[in-house]
């Protein structure tokens, strides 16, 4: 049976009923105006001195120093982020509307008491005003309206309509976001020395090289780059999160600061105090570079800043390429034997039997060889007691030393080197994984 298609009848409708649809879409088109989305910007000649923020019942205002510094001055006294002022001046001249309303009642779009007002003044007292107001039903996008423009005072009388998101970063970022959230705002990464004062330590440290750090104070004392540069790169990020208020400075561990570091470059001093950590997280009280408040830092590194030199000094154990190792003697341990290297293929002596793992010898080597005391020793030498295990580990060049001690009791691990020649605390693990290697030839 064949199947018929559709009647003329039913085309002519169909056919009808396209065209009345791409009427009233034209109908549509030629109702709703074109949206000129120019001139809600200030013109590029306004150049801002004072800009005011106003949500809720609180208003903020941001001033520019002479120097081009822009600071904080109601309702309190701070230096504010420049990163964030200079984004909102751009925003200024260059505003992103994205559609008007043709409904000019301000009330239906939370207008006529805005939740939020932002203002730019420039030096001759000429304002730029924008009042945001409610949500859009999508919640992407808020109402806003022009209250002011630099020429002649008079706003626009169109609702419009912007991203929610760069209405809030721009005209109503909070008062937390309005501030510096750097601690140690400068430029440039080169630092010349610094000073770090603990309740029990003192470190004087110059900086020779990127990754070259002398001590001064005390003297000979090796240090670690990676702690100090760290720490200074982790200063100069927007890590302060919270400025309390109310904060007793005692109970807080600043007064006294549980650490001070005193930056010093090119000619230039800078001071920061640390105090104690707050809960379990990672976040600690501390009184920022040139400001005399006390804010919370978030930090991963919050023991670099206050555990004084000891936390900052060199802990390697050897000074050995694993590369370069040609051989691991077992020394006055039960089974004794070594592994040698000969055309880059491990042997275990005695009986020269070829090792199975090479690739779990040399993993296992490197993992040695990159052994650190897990915390620097105490000033006064310390002779440990326990089993022992001493290897020597021998290059074309020299040959180093190894020496661990482990006491069950208590799982405490000690280990010292001919590259350090003093006991400090270490990891017990390696005890156990090259102790087992020497009474075990077929490894």
């Amino acid at each position: 049976m064949s199947q018929r298609g559709p009647s003329r009848t039913q085309s002519i409708l169909l056919l009808v009923l396209l065209g009345g649809l791409v009427w009233l879409w034209l109908a549509r088109e030629e109702a709703v105006p074109v949206f000129d989305s120019s001139g809600f910007g200030a013109p590029d000649d306004f150049d801002p001195v004072r800009l005011i923020y106003e949500s809720k019942g609180e208003r903020v205002v941001v001033e520019r120093r002479p120097n081009g510094t822009y600071w904080v001055t109601a309702p309190f006294e701070d230096v504010a982020s420049a990163t964030r002022i200079e984004q909102a001046i751009a925003t200024t001249r260059d505003l992103k509307v994205l559609r008007a309303i043709p409904d000019t009642n301000r009330a239906s779009f939370g207008l006529v008491r805005p939740h939020h007002r932002f203002t730019a003044e420039d030096a001759a007292g000429r304002r730029w005003t924008i009042a945001v107001g409610d949500s859009s039903p999508v919640n992407t996008q808020v109402y806003a309206q022009l209250e002011s423009t630099p020429e002649g005072g008079i706003g626009r009388s169109e609702i419009f309509l912007l991203r929610e998101f760069g209405a809030r970063r721009d005209f109503y970022p909070g008062n937390y976001a309005i501030r510096q959230p750097v601690p140690l705002p400068i430029e440039s990464p080169i630092v010349d020395s610094v000073h770090v004062e603990t309740r029990e330590y003192r470190l004087r440290a110059q900086r020779v090289a990127k990754d070259d750090w002398r001590s001064l104070e005390p003297a000979g004392l090796r240090l670690d780059p990676l702690p100090i540069n760290r720490a200074i790169r982790n200063l100069r990020s927007p890590v302060l999160r919270e400025y309390p208020e109310e904060v007793d400075r005692s109970e807080a561990g600043l007064d006294p600061p549980r650490a001070t570091w005193t930056i010093f470059r090119q000619g230039k001093t800078d001071t920061l105090h640390f105090g104690h950590p707050i809960g379990v997280g990672e976040t600690a009280y501390v009184i920022p570079a040139g400001r005399s408040f006390v804010a919370t830092m978030s930090s991963d590194f919050y023991r670099d800043y206050v555990d004084g030199w000891p936390r900052l000094a060199e802990r390697e154990l050897f000074s050995v390429d694993p590369d370069s190792v040609l051989s691991v003697e077992f020394i006055d341990a039960e089974g004794e034997g070594s592994y040698r290297r000969a055309d880059g293929v491990w042997k275990r002596s005695p009986g020269d039997s070829l090792v199975t793992a090479q690739d779990a010898l040399t993993r296992d080597l490197e993992n040695l060889l990159e052994l650190r005391w897990t915390d620097y020793p105490p000033e006064a030498p310390v002779s440990p007691s326990g089993s022992s295990l001493r290897l020597s580990i021998t290059t074309a060049a020299r040959a180093e030393t190894l020496e661990i001690r482990f006491a069950e009791g208590n799982s405490e691990a000690w280990a010292t080197s001919s590259h350090r020649q003093r006991w400090g605390p270490a990891a017990p693990q390696t005890y156990g994984l090259w102790q087992y290697r020497s009474s075990h030839p077929g490894m």
